[in-house]
């Protein structure tokens, strides 16, 4: 039997051991093993509304794993928690909490990382459900948020801001350089304030933006 070893229990790596076993399971003698900290997958393309308190409920931005593996033969997956802490491509082995694991085939499905909530989760389920809850108190309690980076998570975690606390609370959005498409979308769907980053007036109140949105 051929293993395939998956790190990662994201978007790419789950569903690339889906693919496989669907593809392949029933005819090929190979066996998935699944490594991932996260019994759950933090369905992070909802985050920008997600951030919002009653935004979307738990169960909708945590799926657990395991359950979508259970329509596959015990012996063809095998779902590990914990982290990959070493990898000898020569003995073709990961350790993975202290022990080796050994496969044929290793695919690295492992992400990145740009700094934890709301975008990328952290290191275990637990961790990323409380960090996304006080975030959510956070911004609930906050007269004033600053959203730095106008691409299109900016943008539209803006819109959804917006839409929610347009009339409560100032919304901040710092963009560099300022486009016109995102100023008019976020003045006249969100009633927000579109700060250029490269104003000099501007950039004390830039260096000392709440970090809501970047940290936990």
């Amino acid at each position: 039997m051929q293993t395939i070893l998956i790190l990662g229990g994201s978007y790419g790596g789950v569903s690339t051991a889906h693919r496989i076993l669907k593809t392949s399971g029933k005819t090929a003698d190979i066996k998935i093993i699944l490594v991932t900290p996260n019994t759950h997958l933090y369905w992070n393309l909802a985050a920008v509304r997600g951030v919002l308190p009653g935004g979307f409920p738990d169960e909708k931005l945590f799926q657990e794993i395991a359950p979508g593996f259970k329509q596959y033969p015990a012996a063809k997956f095998e779902l590990v928690l914990g982290s990959a802490e070493s990898l000898d491509p020569s003995a073709k082995t990961v350790i993975v909490n202290g022990k080796p694991i050994s496969y044929d085939i290793c695919i690295l499905a492992t992400g990145s990382n740009a700094g934890g909530l709301p975008f990328k989760g952290l290191t275990s389920f637990e961790e990323t459900k409380k960090a996304l809850h006080d975030l959510q108190n956070k911004i609930k309690a906050a007269e004033s948020i600053i959203i730095c980076g106008a691409g299109p998570t900016g943008v539209e975690t803006s819109g959804e801001l917006g839409y929610e606390y347009g009339k409560t609370k100032k919304i901040t959005l710092v963009s560099f350089p300022p486009n016109i498409y995102e100023i008019c979308l976020i003045q006249s769907v969100c009633r927000s304030q579109v700060v250029p980053q490269s104003s000099r007036a501007h950039l004390p109140l830039f260096r000392k933006s709440p970090s809501i949105l970047s940290k936990n």
